[in-house]
């Protein structure tokens, strides 16, 4: 048991946040292409709203760097 000074586990685990990539996927998806043309249906169900999927789809044809695909993706998302 915990002293009264100490937090129980439930209060100090906050709930995730979703990330605003995830949030607004269906509304970015067709963007995505607009923006890369070389991604496929494939890829975009391979990325799945996740950015760091999004990022690793963009670097693989584009010849780009884990860094430079993520400013590209970066320069695109909304914050």
């Amino acid at each position: 048991m915990g002293t009264p000074s100490e937090p129980s586990r439930r209060e100090a685990i906050p709930p995730p946040t979703p990330h605003p990539f995830a949030s607004q996927w269906e509304q970015l998806r067709p963007q995505l292409r607009s923006w890369w043309d070389r991604l496929t249906e494939a890829d975009l169900v391979q990325i799945g709203g996740q950015e760091d999927q999004l990022i690793s789809v963009v670097q693989q044809p584009y010849g780009h760097t884990r860094e430079c695909a993520r400013q590209e993706v970066d320069r695109h998302l909304p914050e």
